[in-house]
């Protein structure tokens, strides 16, 4: 079965005959090398049956159809047969060399990639609880070799790509009586700062620059007691919390190492009249911050004239 992928040398963009190519006769020949790999006949171009193709047939297998890049493919084909990259060997188009620069480098046999899987496998041990996993059997190796492709000319990325790869390194689960780890203690204190900072906009830039930080418990409590200061300074409690800064802002600025000076008496007044304002939807209230629309002479004849203007007339009055 031919291999989803090709092995693209990078050298061939340095190669005196690919020089000599224009850009669409490169073109051609790219696609030519991904025919030759599905055919998966040694660089042999041939139909499914094993008959030699011809040049038409390949321009049909590989959807070409405009005249110019016809005439740039049929270019190419005839090029690189003078340049000896290609050979009617006998009646088949054959790719000189393409069959070596396809083999298996001594990376991809079954016994490097086992040898990566149980380097890997003892890292993961090394640095977190044992892993239940099954025994690496052959046919494991099969689908590394048959599925990974492209990573695995890649080296010790391959492991970690692989679906089968991923489902044997992943992580158990906390089971009860483990100690936390270190990323849940980190959660836990974000909760804390989470809880008790007074904005609560952008939770998960919040999060990564918290995260960042990674505070331990002396610097979270230096934390937490410079927002509860804060919370009474007169920034922060002017126009009920408009100027508090978003939680990501505070930390990035670290604003814990930031000076809040109490706020006066009267702003804390001022701040909770602010609120009551703001929170009072009815009685009279609502009807005073309804009659704002209505002209001056009118305002002050009371919340009655307010609601005798929105109503109408009664129905049964002669207007």
């Amino acid at each position: 079965m031919a291999k989803p992928w090709l092995k693209l040398w990078v050298e061939w963009i340095h190669d005196p005959k690919i020089l000599r190519l224009t850009l669409a006769e490169r073109g051609a020949w790219s696609l030519l090398l991904t025919l030759a790999q599905q055919c998966d006949a040694d660089g042999y171009l041939v139909l499914s049956d094993g008959s030699p193709m011809s040049v038409d047939d390949i321009v049909g297998c590989l959807h070409i159809t405009q005249k110019n890049d016809v005439s740039a493919f049929h270019s190419m084909v005839h090029k690189m047969t003078e340049y000896g990259s290609l050979s009617m060997n006998p009646a088949s188009l054959f790719i000189v060399n393409f069959s070596e620069r396809q083999a298996k480098s001594a990376s991809e046999t079954k016994e490097a990639i086992r040898d990566r899987v149980h380097r890997y496998r003892e890292r993961q041990r090394h640095n977190n609880p044992p892993l239940n996993n099954p025994p690496l059997i052959e046919k494991d190796i099969d689908i590394y070799i048959d599925k990974d492709t492209e990573e695995e000319c890649n080296g010790e990325k391959l492991v970690t790509s692989s679906p089968l790869a991923a489902s044997n390194v992943t992580e158990t689960p906390l089971q009860e009586g483990k100690k936390p780890t270190e990323k849940s203690k980190k959660r836990e204190s974000f909760d804390i700062f989470w809880k008790v900072y007074p904005r609560k906009k952008s939770k998960g830039q919040a999060e990564k620059a918290f995260f960042k930080i990674g505070p331990g418990e002396q610097l979270l409590e230096t934390m937490l007691t410079t927002i509860e200061r804060a919370k009474k300074s007169g920034d922060w409690l002017k126009e009920d919390g408009r100027f508090i800064p978003y939680p990501a802002t505070w930390l990035n600025a670290r604003g814990w190492e930031d000076e809040y000076p109490e706020g006066s008496a009267r702003e804390k007044e001022k701040s909770s009249a602010e609120k009551k304002e703001r929170g009072d939807n009815n009685g009279t209230g609502g009807e005073r911050q309804q009659g704002r629309g209505l002209p001056p002479h009118q305002r002050a004849a009371g919340p009655g004239a307010w609601k005798a203007i929105v109503s109408g007339p009664d129905d049964g009055g002669e207007g």
